[in-house]
C-alpha cells in the first residue's frame, strides 16, 4: 500500500511539472503574415469585420496577437509574432464558420479557424475566401 502511494505521489509530480512548464512564448524575431477575404452565406464582403490572431499552449497560456478589420472588399491582413503554441484567426463575435468535413461549427464556442504555419511560404498564407454564417 505505501509503495502504490508513492508511487502515485511521483506519477502526479512529474505530471505537474510537464504541464506547469508548457507556456505561452514568443519569439520576437520572426513574424508570420495571413491574408483573406471574409464574406456572408451568399458571398458578400463582410466590411469593418474584426478578426484576430490568437496563440493557445497546451494548458496553459492564451493570447491575441493581433487584431485587424476588413476593408470595404472584405480582405484583410494580419501579421504576428511567432510563438510556441497554437494559431487561430478568431471571427468576430457571433459569427462562426463551416468546418472542413463541412459540418457547421457550433456558433457559441467555436469561431475560430486553426492555421497551420507548416504551409506558410516564406512565412506568409493566404487563406482565401472564408465564409461566415450568424446563427
Amino acid at each position: 500500500m505505501l509503495i502504490a502511494m508513492k508511487n502515485i505521489l511521483i506519477l502526479s509530480t512529474l505530471l505537474f511539472l510537464l504541464v506547469g512548464c508548457y507556456k505561452l512564448e514568443f519569439d520576437g524575431n520572426t513574424f508570420y503574415t495571413v491574408k483573406g477575404r471574409i464574406t456572408d452565406s451568399t458571398n458578400h464582403a463582410m466590411p469593418n469585420f474584426q478578426i484576430s490572431i490568437a496563440n493557445m499552449a497546451l494548458y496553459r497560456g492564451y493570447a491575441i496577437s493581433a487584431v485587424g478589420y476588413t476593408d470595404i472588399n472584405g480582405n484583410f491582413t494580419l501579421t504576428f509574432p511567432a510563438s510556441n503554441g497554437y494559431y487561430y484567426l478568431t471571427l468576430q463575435g457571433g459569427y462562426y464558420t463551416y468546418g472542413r468535413d463541412n459540418s457547421a461549427n457550433h456558433p457559441y464556442n467555436n469561431n475560430n479557424i486553426s492555421i497551420d504555419t507548416s504551409s506558410f511560404q516564406n512565412y506568409f498564407a493566404n487563406l482565401n475566401n472564408i465564409k461566415v454564417y450568424k446563427p
